[in-house]
């Protein structure tokens, strides 16, 4: 609730507003956007949620770029000890924990759940690499690599 006004993602203006606001303050999003913008002009399903979809995809892909990042970001979450756990466990443990996070607020959903399926794969691939946000990915992936984000959330 934001000022008295229940926010609910998908049919909220004030929470798109918000959202465009938070995003549009840093320059970071990346290809879990490229992959989630053509998923949801294609399904019409809400970007949050082909977001949640992909997110845990494109971190695994990310991973070897991203590690310290995900290890810190696992920190912050209560996920991984302040000492003592190794970088690529804590990453690992952040990804696991970005999973139950989505599983626990429902948005646990695969492509096909959200009315895709194998056709989206080819199409949604070329678009996703001819996004702008990609830029600032912090590891550049080939077609092949988006045709299989995708395929792993089939």
């Amino acid at each position: 609730m934001v000022l008295g006004v229940p926010i609910v993602a998908e049919r909220s203006p004030l929470a798109a507003h918000m959202a465009g606001i938070a995003f549009s303050n840093g320059p970071a999003l990346g290809l879990v956007h490229a992959v989630g913008h053509p998923l949801s002009a294609r399904l019409r399903a809400a970007h949050g949620q082909t977001l949640s979809t992909m997110l845990p995809h494109v971190m695994r892909f990310n991973l070897e770029a991203a590690e310290d990042r995900y290890a810190r970001i696992g920190l912050a979450m209560g996920v991984a000890a302040a000492t003592g756990t190794p970088t690529g466990e804590a990453a690992l443990a952040t990804i696991a924990a970005v999973e139950d996070l989505s599983r626990t607020v429902g948005t646990a959903r695969t492509i096909t759940e959200l009315g895709g399926g194998p056709d989206m794969i080819a199409s949604p691939a070329d678009d996703a690499l001819r996004d702008l946000v990609i830029l600032t990915t912090v590891r550049h992936p080939t077609r092949a690599q988006v045709e299989e984000l995708y395929r792993l959330a089939l």
